[in-house]
């Protein structure tokens, strides 16, 4: 599975969806990133005349909470090479205030499942009393009720390494509002 890149929008999405824009995260952007991306792509059961499933990208928050997604390759250790016990997850929202929280790694043991969930929960917590910057913002970006985007809605694709013990969470939103 090829890594996507958080600067440029990304090909590698779900479908019908654009991407998050966000900036990389500094200063820990600086520092070498040394580990592959950790990449979350929902399975789908095999169409008619298809011997293999087509995994498609991304998971949505709501599907993981209610436990209606199975992730492909779920049962993988994606962070058997760290030598941290916990890695610090950044989200960096358009409009809002960057974040940064701590997930467990399980001493590298955690499954690309249990990870994925924990970033959705990350996420909705965010998502809860997000801080906006104060700045003028696009009000497309927008996160809660109304007509904002739903935290439920979002879907997690990829979580990149920026240096050290730093990562940072690709998301995407269905693109009817853009």
């Amino acid at each position: 599975m090829a890594r996507t890149s958080l600067y440029l929008p990304g090909v590698h999405g779900p479908t019908n969806c654009v991407r998050v824009p966000q900036a990389p995260i500094h200063p820990a952007s600086q520092q070498p990133s040394i580990y592959p991306a950790v990449q979350f792509f929902l399975e789908t059961c095999p169409a008619p005349g298809i011997a293999m499933p087509f995994p498609e990208p991304g998971l949505r928050i709501s599907n993981m909470m209610r436990k209606l997604s199975q992730v492909y390759g779920g049962d993988d250790q994606v962070m058997d090479a760290l030598s941290e016990n916990s890695i610090n997850v950044y989200i960096n929202w358009p409009g809002y205030r960057a974040t940064q929280k701590r997930i467990s790694t399980l001493s590298g043991s955690i499954t690309r499942h249990d990870l994925v969930l924990s970033l959705c929960k990350v996420i909705l917590e965010w998502a809860r009393d997000p801080e906006p910057t104060g700045g003028p913002t696009d009000g497309r970006w927008s996160v809660g009720d109304g007509q904002a985007i739903k935290p439920h809605n979002i879907f997690v694709t990829e979580l990149v390494h920026r240096g050290g013990s730093s990562w940072q969470v690709e998301m995407w939103v269905t693109q009817d509002r853009f």
